[in-house]
């Protein structure tokens, strides 16, 4: 069994003329929704082995709070810069190379690639994953080589204005 955390970054600041994207830090509301997130996040039924994260300034500070809140070491933590604004391809690669060791992986990057990729692998329509959403897929397999289109099932789905209804 496998269980694959897709994170979206939290809420980030616009930026600033000659900011680049990949700099841009997150805003009050997204240093918020990302405590409450992964508090939310850990106090559920998780055992996250292992981080990849974006090297993204926002992508960054939100694996931060999320490893935080899980008790997750900077050795479980893997930042990767090609995971910044990466493909659904790309980020299935990256998930397919992860170890049979860990049966528990969070990926944290960024949309269109995290929206898109949840629609591959569990042919659920997701128009637009909203900033700080956590979506849990669990896959029936021994291997993360082995994941193919449609297999996941979604056990877990938040997000920040969720939350707050």
């Amino acid at each position: 069994m496998r269980t694959l955390i897709l994170t979206r970054h939290a809420e980030a600041n616009w930026g600033q003329a000659g900011m680049a994207d990949f700099d841009r830090p997150l805003n009050a509301q997204g240093l918020q929704d990302a405590a409450l997130m992964s508090d939310q996040l850990a106090s559920s039924d998780v055992n996250v082995q292992k981080i990849m994260s974006s090297t993204a300034k926002r992508a960054h500070s939100t694996t931060s709070y999320f490893a935080k809140a899980l008790g997750i070491s900077t050795e479980q933590i893997n930042y990767q810069k090609d995971l910044y604004l990466a493909s659904p391809t790309m980020l299935l690669k990256k998930i397919s190379l992860c170890s049979d060791q860990i049966s528990q992986l969070m990926v944290v990057s960024h949309n269109p690639g995290l929206s898109e990729l949840i629609e591959i692998l569990t042919h659920r329509y997701m128009h637009d994953l909203p900033a700080c959403a956590v979506m849990a897929i669990r896959f029936d397999l021994e291997h993360w080589a082995d994941i193919v289109t449609g297999q996941g099932e979604v056990i877990y789905d938040e997000y920040p204005k969720k939350t707050h209804r």
